[in-house]
């Protein structure tokens, strides 16, 4: 293999390892979204089914009405 092989070679090496890196940091930044989101989700959805307990419940220490 001669220098200029070597050099074209170490030049595609790095090129391949800032892609993959790149690729794996974007991945990381994906992922991340997606958790908080479902995590969110999760949040929104025990929040409408406390407010949907609370709903079907009659209220509590309600006074008699008179009229």
């Amino acid at each position: 293999m001669t220098e200029q092989h070597r050099s074209t070679a170490d030049r595609a090496i790095e090129t391949a390892t800032d892609r993959t890196k790149s690729a794996e940091e974007e991945y990381l930044k994906t992922a991340a979204s997606d958790d908080i989101a479902v995590v969110r989700a999760a949040k929104v959805e025990r929040r409408a089914d406390d407010l949907a307990t609370l709903a079907s419940e009659p209220p509590e220490d309600d006074p008699p009405k008179t009229t």
